[in-house]
């Protein structure tokens, strides 16, 4: 999404005027609404300060550029961030795959421990327990990574929706 920085206006028509030059009067009442219905804050223009971002909303012609009115704080940004997460997700499915591997080796081992201390007190009681704390990692270790890659999608989103 493009941004553009406020002045001294005192209203959205004055904001779209400066802004959207050359523009009809049908055209410059469209982008007045345009502009207030991405940022109802415009309401009470007055009340803002010079240099409050002010959302350009995609539907509506580009502003000249002018230096210190507009601006795109992202630009280049979103890209880079959307595909650092991808590589994130990645990492995590990497993590969840060789943690899956090692906790398929567990009962295989719980099989040789059972065998090794077969006949000592608490014995089976200690290996029924460790098979009930594998069965709750594997649980455990499923549901971190719905989480997580959950988190990961939804900030992707959300990024992506800063370029609109």
């Amino acid at each position: 999404m493009k941004f553009l920085l406020k002045g001294d206006e005192q209203n959205v028509k004055e904001i779209a005027a400066n802004t959207f030059r050359g523009l009809s009067a049908a055209e410059l009442t469209k982008a007045s609404a345009a502009l207030l219905k991405a940022n109802p804050e415009l309401k009470n223009v007055a009340n803002l300060p010079p240099g409050t971002l002010i959302r350009i909303p995609p539907d509506i012609a580009r502003p000249a550029e002018e230096p210190n009115t507009y601006v795109d704080p992202i630009e280049g940004m979103v890209s880079n961030v959307i595909k650092e997460l991808t590589m994130l997700e990645a990492e995590i499915n990497a993590s969840h795959k060789d943690h899956q591997l090692t906790l398929e080796k567990y009962p295989e081992k719980l099989k040789q421990a059972r065998e090794i201390f077969a006949g000592r007190p608490d014995a089976e009681a200690v290996a029924s327990n460790l098979t009930d704390q594998l069965k709750k990692s594997k649980a455990s270790n499923e549901k971190n990574l719905e989480r997580g890659l959950d988190a990961v999608r939804k900030m992707r989103e959300t990024v992506a929706g800063l370029d609109r």
